[in-house]
């Protein structure tokens, strides 16, 4: 009966432990950030190159459309975020993840931004390992 027991729970281990494969797209710098901090947000994922047919991608998006539409936005809400990451399901298209922000190039604001991120994609974690 133990055997079973110990069976049973190191196969749930180990089903819990499935990795999804991830490739982080070019971001203009910031894509070491954002690994960085999915390593550390201790993700079920594995860093492959985009060729490799990867599970979810990480990517970097214009939020708005254009100079009138990033304006109206300001206007709406009094916010002035101008970038967007998605964690997107390669398979179906559909965007898991996303984080809004203006775009700062430096160290710190990239590890900020990148440990935001990454927080949001944790707190998706249930659709994320739900494939």
């Amino acid at each position: 009966m133990k055997t079973i027991l110990l069976t049973l729970t190191l196969s749930a281990a180990m089903f819990a432990q499935q990795k999804l494969s991830v490739y982080v797209d070019k971001m203009d710098g910031l894509e070491a950030s954002v690994e960085k901090a999915l390593i550390d947000a201790e993700l079920p994922f594995e860093f492959i190159e985009e060729l490799k047919q990867p599970d979810l991608k990480a990517k970097l998006a214009k939020m708005h459309s254009g100079a009138y539409a990033e304006i109206l936005y300001k206007k709406q809400t009094g916010r002035n975020e101008d970038h967007r990451l998605e964690m997107v399901d390669v398979k179906t298209g559909k965007t898991i993840a996303s984080h809004s922000f203006k775009l700062d190039l430096s160290e710190a604001a990239k590890a900020r931004i990148a440990a935001d991120f990454a927080a949001q994609v944790r707190k998706n974690q249930k659709k994320v390992t739900a494939k």
